[in-house]
């Protein structure tokens, strides 16, 4: 018996024609439900240790600071680097390698659930079918981008060329088992997976793959685009019934043989 449940996580994009300046955004998959700010572990994956401050865009500032804060008690570049990203947020003219590093690493450092568990990040959209439960899928980094904040309104732009990357999880909801009369049932899981990742805008299917884990891939994009990801997750599940030739339902035992189909 196979169910299949099909997925979708959507983000509205503007591509950037040039001219822009790249606020760095670093994204962090491995703790779901992680609060923003700069990863307390510290620089991973290569990451150079002075520009790693720089990359948080999304953490809590301290404004107002004086300049003998930067002057008088400053000893080392990565130390200037952590007083200066705990003030402001740090633009760049072009994407920095550093960010892509990060979320590269982090990407792959995400650990699905077990059959029986999805993990899945606080805001995940959940959906539910009939025996795959909790499943989503969502888009962790657009790179390169940078968002635009304007008002209330928040823009973000994207390059021409450039990658997705996606998680997703689920888990599978077997039935219990009847072991008591004379037919008796008996549930198990025979296989299950993320069978595609597919990324398209509303006209084209630009990549696919699958997995748990996915770096999904765009060319030549141009003007305001929506993206989707699709995820379609498969769970085939074993049934096996057994028939007793001769029931005793007084003891409530087989005296006979089972017969399992």
């Amino acid at each position: 018996m196979t169910t299949p449940r099909a997925i979708n996580a959507a983000l509205m994009l503007l591509v950037a024609s040039g001219g822009a300046v790249f606020l760095a955004v670093g994204v962090a998959v491995a703790e779901p439900n992680s609060s923003p700010g700069i990863p307390a572990d510290g620089p991973d994956y290569g990451v150079n240790e002075t520009r790693f401050p720089l990359l948080w865009s999304d953490d809590l500032d301290q404004q107002n600071r004086s300049s003998e804060e930067f002057e008088d008690t400053i000893s080392s570049a990565p130390e200037f680097s952590t007083r200066l990203a705990g003030s402001t947020d740090v633009p760049f003219e072009k994407p920095i390698e550093d960010v892509e590093r990060w979320n590269n690493g982090d990407l792959q450092d995400f650990d699905p659930g077990s059959e029986k568990t999805s993990v899945h990040p606080e805001r995940a959209h959940l959906e539910d079918g009939l025996y795959i439960r909790d499943a989503y899928t969502s888009i962790v980094a657009v790179q390169p981008s940078t968002v635009l904040h304007s008002g209330n309104t928040s823009t973000r732009y994207i390059t021409p060329d450039g990658e997705v990357l996606v998680i997703a999880d689920y888990r599978v909801r077997v039935p219990d088992d009847d072991t008591s009369g004379s037919v008796r049932h008996h549930w198990s899981i025979a296989d299950t997976a993320v069978d595609t990742v597919v990324l398209q805008t509303d006209s084209w299917v630009l990549d696919a793959d699958r997995g748990h884990r996915s770096t999904l891939e765009y060319r030549g994009l141009s003007g305001a685009q929506n993206l989707t990801v699709e995820a379609t997750v498969t769970a085939r599940l074993r049934h096996e019934t057994r028939t007793c030739t001769d029931y005793n339902s007084t003891i409530g035992s087989c005296e006979g043989s089972w017969e399992t189909e």
